[in-house]
């Protein structure tokens, strides 16, 4: 039997949405799509990149990849006082920062063209600028997310955005692999640098139609301090058993696969 998107109401079936009251989510799915098409290409590169086209060494390499995990660490921290101090406005958050992350990535390859050792010195402060904006634009958007997909919905549109994403991947993938092989290395990198760009103004056109979700405060609302705001997740992420253990497995499974990835 053929299948047709029609026969589960649509692209909102699909997605397990409500008919005509998800556009929010519906340019979620495109915004999330062509910025994981991006950063595929661009975060993935850059390594490489650098040691192709600017001859980093070990040292170098080493500086850059502990920047990347550094920096996303701060831009984490940074982010939950940021995000409950301008609630109401952790949409134009999502743009601003998601837009600096995005674009930030696609425009690593300019930095080859600025003369040694200036442009090892550009390379790690763009990629630490844009792990920090990458991590309060995540943030904002899990915020937004949460008050946006209903419970009854959020397990199926999750898991097609997953796939979704994952198609993206593979597409990243046999792209570079494509240009790689129809190009010269150095004219390479431009062709799929200048593609992640064109690609990065998509989420960002994606992000600005979208409309600010009405917020749904907790008890956090009275915590005007950041600092108390940090110190109340953290005792109860701490205190609380199933909190406490996927972040001990969550963090176990960031140290075995992102240090060594990143090289």
């Amino acid at each position: 039997m053929k299948f047709n998107v029609r026969d589960l109401g649509g692209i909102e079936g699909y997605l397990g949405l409500d008919k005509g009251v998800d556009g929010n989510l519906k340019r979620y799915v495109v915004e999330t799509a062509s910025y994981n098409l991006s950063t595929a290409i661009s975060s993935n590169l850059v390594n490489v990149m650098a040691i192709r086209l600017m001859g980093f060494g070990v040292l170098e390499l080493s500086i850059l990849t502990i920047s990347r995990t550094l920096f996303v660490t701060l831009g984490s921290i940074v982010a939950l006082p940021l995000i409950y101090r301008f609630r109401e406005h952790r949409l134009k958050l999502w743009l601003v920062f998601g837009g600096l992350n995005r674009i930030g990535w696609a425009l690593s390859i300019f930095t080859v063209l600025l003369p040694h050792p200036l442009n090892s010195v550009a390379l790690v402060a763009l990629v630490s600028a844009v792990q920090v904006s990458g991590a309060v634009a995540g943030i904002a958007s899990t915020d937004t997310l949460a008050d946006t997909i209903k419970p009854s919905t959020a397990s199926r549109f999750l898991s097609v955005v997953s796939s979704i994403n994952d198609i993206v991947a593979l597409l990243a993938l046999i792209s570079t692999f494509t240009v790689f092989n129809i190009a010269s290395v150095d004219t390479a990198y431009w062709i799929l640098y200048i593609i992640a760009l064109a690609s990065a103004i998509i989420p960002t056109v994606a992000l600005a139609l979208l409309k600010e979700v009405k917020v749904v405060r907790g008890d956090e609302s009275s915590l005007t301090n950041p600092l108390d705001l940090v110190l109340k997740y953290k005792s109860v992420a701490l205190e609380t058993p199933t909190a406490k253990s996927y972040l001990m497995v969550t963090s176990a499974f960031h140290l075995a696969v992102n240090i060594p990835a990143s090289f």
